[in-house]
């Protein structure tokens, strides 16, 4: 798609030979990583956690380093503190933890106001939302019978203070929070819809909105989400379309776009109006994960469920607002080729770094110019069956030299190995042990590595 800003400037550069000339003079004073983002970059992926994965976040204050990722065949919570590729799981304290692969957690929150508050919310209203304080270690929930199916959690600094805000899925309520996530309110809305799946604000206003819900429509308020206009439809009576991704250009509040699930006409749609009116792109169908580089709102990556259509090419960036569109599966590594289907796309532009949450699990993307570190082993592991009876599976994405235990709630050790012979597999028959909850630990140089798992009987 033609992007009208770029056409402009290239018809007045057309126009003025001088500025034709100066226009390259700077292009060459650039400097590398400028001129690298003119271009698609080849990304080295590398998979980090073998787990499908539907929410994570990166930490924006801590430059790529801190990320949060909620596994939905492990028990809630993972992080990590160098840039995903050692994760440490997160067990102490009341939490989204203990519910185990019934949490359905669809979002991670961290609060860029004080990146030590993060908020999780689960698409199981039974789950309602939960908040931590202290970077994960304690967890208390915040909401009750409450969900969210997408990524509705957003935050606003205003001349008062900091609102959080979070949209309810099933009845398309808007709650706000004044103290960083601690209380909430409920807003009245006044014809907002059901199965809401994403809101945004548009930068630089307090009170526009834009959110995506079930039936593949996107609406606008303009009242901080007391009365709702909507503004497309994807005119589909399919119940499964749905409006999962809607990104304003953070430089723009004019430029937005939007993905479009399970649409037999449209997945892709942009404005330029600030989300008036919609334009569809031309696109393979079932888009669903959307992220934009802030630096340079032109480069965006976007993922779509290929299992529906296992020729189309699953991931995508652009480097020119939408005109083309690149796919880095001939350069990929890791099994990133693999992948099937992909729910969330983060990209901290501080590291370079992407984090992309897929039905194969967590990778890692590298968009700079520099190798991932050798010394960057990846320590994750898989426990399957959860709950067990009789054998006990645990898979790693390599070999490890590192010590492995497995614990009960009173630190009893019952199993024990120096190493993982092959990446992948290691059965242990758990007939005989007590019903109860077993805890894998994997001390590494980088700190202890743990998964849980229950035997029953």
């Amino acid at each position: 798609m033609a992007n009208r800003a770029l056409t402009k400037n290239v018809m007045k550069i057309r126009q003025n030979r001088l500025i034709s000339v100066l226009f390259f003079i700077g292009l060459l004073c650039t400097s590398s990583l400028g001129m690298r983002s003119l271009q698609a970059q080849a990304i080295r992926w590398t998979k980090t956690l073998p787990f499908h994965t539907e929410a994570l976040a990166f930490n924006p204050g801590s430059k790529g380093q801190e990320i949060y990722a909620a596994p939905s065949d492990s028990e809630g919570i993972w992080k990590s503190n160098d840039g995903g590729y050692h994760w440490v799981h997160l067990l102490r304290g009341p939490n989204p933890l203990e519910l185990g692969s019934s949490a359905l957690i669809s979002q991670i929150f961290v609060l860029p106001s004080d990146t030590s508050v993060v908020l999780v919310g689960s698409s199981n209203p039974r789950v309602g939302m939960y908040r931590t304080s202290d970077g994960g270690k304690n967890w208390t929930r915040v909401l009750e019978e409450f969900s969210t199916g997408g990524e509705t959690i957003f935050e606003l600094s205003g001349a008062t203070g900091d609102t959080v805000y979070c949209g309810q899925t099933s009845y398309g309520t808007l709650w706000r929070s004044v103290d960083l996530g601690v209380h909430w309110d409920s807003i009245v809305s006044n014809g907002s819809r059901p199965d809401l799946c994403t809101i945004t604000p548009q930068p630089g206003s307090s009170s526009i909105f834009l959110s995506g819900s079930g039936g593949g429509v996107i609406s606008r308020t303009v009242d901080g989400g007391a009365h709702w206009t909507a503004t497309f439809s994807a005119d589909s009576a399919n119940d499964f379309t749905d409006v999962p991704r809607i990104l304003f250009d953070p430089t723009n509040g004019r430029e937005v776009w939007a993905t479009i699930f399970s649409s037999p006409k449209v997945s892709l749609l942009h404005s330029t109006n600030g989300g008036i009116s919609w334009n569809a792109i031309p696109r393979a169908l079932d888009e669903w994960a959307l992220e934009i580089d802030p630096a340079n709102p032109k480069r965006l990556w976007i993922g779509r469920f290929s299992a529906l259509d296992p020729q189309g090419p699953h991931f995508e960036q652009t480097t020119d607002g939408g005109n083309t569109w690149t796919t880095e599966d001939s350069a990929s590594a890791g099994g990133f080729k693999q992948v099937v289907d992909i729910w969330k796309i983060k990209y901290d532009s501080t590291s370079g770094r992407l984090a992309v949450a897929t039905s194969n699990g967590v990778f890692i993307g590298e968009t700079k110019q520099q190798a991932v570190s050798a010394e960057r082993s990846v320590n994750a592991f898989a426990i399957t069956p959860n709950p067990a009876r009789s054998i006990v599976h645990i898979s790693s994405l390599q070999n490890t030299n590192e010590r492995l235990r497995i614990v009960d709630l009173l630190g009893r050790v019952w199993w024990s190995s120096e190493s993982l012979t092959s990446a992948g597999d290691r059965s242990i028959t758990v007939v005989g042990w007590p019903a109860g909850v077993y805890t894998l630990l994997c001390e590494t140089t980088q700190g202890s590595v743990a998964s849980r798992f229950l035997v029953v009987r």
